[in-house]
């Protein structure tokens, strides 16, 4: 190359007569020269590893090319300097590179700067890798016995017991969920790691506080972007290297989070939610069980509880198989632990535990009551409430003391679906009998002589009954199969959140679940009514009389019952005011 450029040069300067564009390609020609110049002065010989250095606007003042000291070159021990000196002083040259003595450490340029994830944003199982359906291997070495998975040095290959697959560094402290034996090269996890710890020295020197050994996990995302957060066993708490936004870590139902004794709560969250990922981080201690024994045992009577009394009644029964493995890395009983504390702790966030506002009864709200809306003060509220005979009111205060400030309460979300289903199973029986007993009514010859033209009131009646008693078979089959499907409280708050998302959401819900009982009731008031209007048609005064007294008595007898479960057991003011004046009259009488 450097023998042709100057041939063409004197070539076009002959010729730069002839053809007035040479000159314009001599120009070009100067500029390739300058660039080949330009690009043997920075880059160097083949061999050197150039030094490349990428500002990140997120950390200000450091780079993130970061030194990898397990990388060692054999050919170069020094840092090559590169010179313009010609061969006659390649003697000096050496004797410089020997003089400064510097070992090298080459050095890995990170794609991206790592971004701050918290353990309860991964999702494990919804990323796994599917099994291709290939065949099957069909050979065995012989004297194989080992069937170890072979990963790089200084990692180790873990199983959860769940089943996921992660990795381990017990030298650096780290945790992955990387396929490292996929990924061939390590340099990028390890320039991740060393830029991340690099971080985490700067931080602890920068607050002035006593460095703990800390581990870390790093993850790569479906975009090929690393993400990290380090995790503090002392403290029970992750924590980031930089500035984290906490909305991400606090749900969205959940306001007036402002104080850093309520935030720790959510930091502890996430923690537990790391042992649970990585069981073998921590030993399970004696101090870790006595307090899971203890709070469990308190929850297992509190009215807080975030479990019911079955699951607490089970976890309770492993305790002395976790007191029987401490002080051993178990990792089934580091799960364990983990499961239930990270339930405690989630609870504590919930109720505002240590707080002034904290919650005390399963029913309270956190929250001023500025602003509640009361369904059963509107006069349509009033209305439907009563054509549901009262039902509706009572299940809305049902539903209101388990779905509290947008949060279920499990355990008592439970008695109340076992109620529920009980009684639907109940009125499905209601139902039937109702359904023989208009069918049975419609055959008496009495009462179907209508014309074909028109039917009689206690024909109409009676189909508006056998209307009523379908609508309740059908409501308490899809109810008691839509109620028995939430299995867990998240699928249960999930359904309440979908329900409630709107101002009248808790009133549609209590209608729904009053539904099964209404329609039964409808029923049997549609064909007591056919019933009395077939008894009406007679001419008898003596009959006329006795109907009437009898009717007006059981209809009196039967709207006690009704209007006591509006209230939970309480009685009529007008009839408590008759009452109460019966006893004066009564103990004035006496007095006399």
């Amino acid at each position: 190359m450097q023998q042709i450029l100057p041939f063409i040069r004197r070539l076009l300067s002959a010729v730069r007569r002839l053809f007035p564009f040479s000159s314009a390609v001599l120009r070009l020609i100067q500029i390739l020269t300058a660039l080949k110049q330009f690009v043997q002065d920075y880059f160097g010989p083949p061999g050197k590893v150039p030094r490349v250095s990428t500002s990140s606007s997120e950390f200000p003042g450091l780079s993130s090319t970061v030194s990898n000291p397990d990388i060692q070159s054999a050919q170069t021990p020094y840092h090559c300097v590169t010179s313009s000196l010609p061969a006659r002083h390649h003697g000096l040259q050496q004797e410089m590179v020997q003089v400064s003595q510097e070992p090298i450490t080459p050095e890995v340029t990170l794609p991206a700067v790592p971004e701050p994830f918290a353990p309860g944003w991964f999702e494990r199982y919804e990323h796994r890798r599917p099994v291709e359906r290939k065949p099957n291997k069909d050979k065995i070495k012989a004297g194989q016995t080992s069937f170890l998975e072979k990963v790089p040095d200084h990692w180790e290959r873990v199983v959860h017991p769940e089943g996921a697959r992660y990795y381990f560094n017990a030298n650096k402290n780290v945790f992955t969920d990387a396929g490292i034996t996929e990924l061939g090269d390590l340099s990028a996890v390890d320039a991740c790691v060393q830029f991340l710890r690099e971080r985490e020295s700067q931080l602890v020197s920068s607050n002035d506080v006593r460095s703990r050994p800390t581990q870390l996990v790093i993850q790569l995302t479906d975009s090929e972007q690393w993400v990290y957060y380090f995790v503090d066993h002392d403290a029970r708490v992750v924590f980031w290297v930089e500035d984290f936004d906490l909305e991400g870590l606090i749900p969205s139902n959940i306001l007036g989070v402002t104080e850093d004794s309520h935030i720790v709560y959510a930091i502890e969250v996430q923690y537990w939610q790391h042992c649970e990922l990585y069981p073998n981080s921590i030993p399970l201690l004696q101090e870790h069980i006595t307090e899971m024994w203890g709070a469990m045992s308190f929850a297992y009577i509190a009215p807080l509880s975030p479990l019911n009394q079955n699951e607490l009644a089970k976890i309770l029964s492993l305790m002395p198989y976790l007191q029987a493995r401490v002080p051993a890395a178990d990792i089934y009983a580091i799960w364990i632990l983990a499961r239930a504390m990270r339930i405690l702790a989630r609870a504590k966030l919930y109720h505002f535990y240590g707080q002034p506002g904290a919650r005390l009864e399963a029913d309270m709200s956190v929250y001023s009551p500025e602003g509640d809306h009361k369904d059963g003060g509107q006069p349509i509220a009033f209305f439907c409430d009563f054509c549901f005979f009262f039902a509706l009111s009572s299940h809305i205060q049902a539903l209101k003391s388990i779905w509290v400030d947008e949060n279920i309460n499990y355990a008592q979300w439970s008695k109340f679906s076992t109620k529920l289903t009980a009684e639907w199973n109940g009125f499905a029986i209601y139902s039937t009998v109702m359904l023989a007993v208009d069918i049975s009514f419609l055959s008496v010859p009495s009462v179907n002589k209508g014309n074909v033209n028109s039917q009689s009131v206690a024909i109409v009646a009676t189909y508006m009954s056998l209307l009523c008693v379908v609508g309740s078979l059908v409501s308490s089959v899809l109810l008691s199969g839509k109620i028995t499907a939430m299995e867990t409280s998240a699928e249960v708050a999930m359904f309440m959140q979908k329900m409630t998302h709107w101002k009248g959401g808790i009133f549609v819900l209590g209608i729904i679940c009053s539904l099964p009982f209404a329609l039964v009731l409808w029923s049997m008031v549609f064909f007591a009514l056919a019933l009395v209007y077939t008894i009406f048609q007679s001419t008898d005064t003596a009959s006329l009389g006795i109907m009437t007294c009898g009717t007006v008595m059981v209809s009196f007898a039967l709207s006690l019952p009704v209007w006591w479960g509006r209230d939970y057991g309480s009685f009529p003011e007008w009839l408590l005011v008759l009452n109460s004046r019966s006893q004066q009259t009564t103990g004035q009488q006496e007095s006399v």
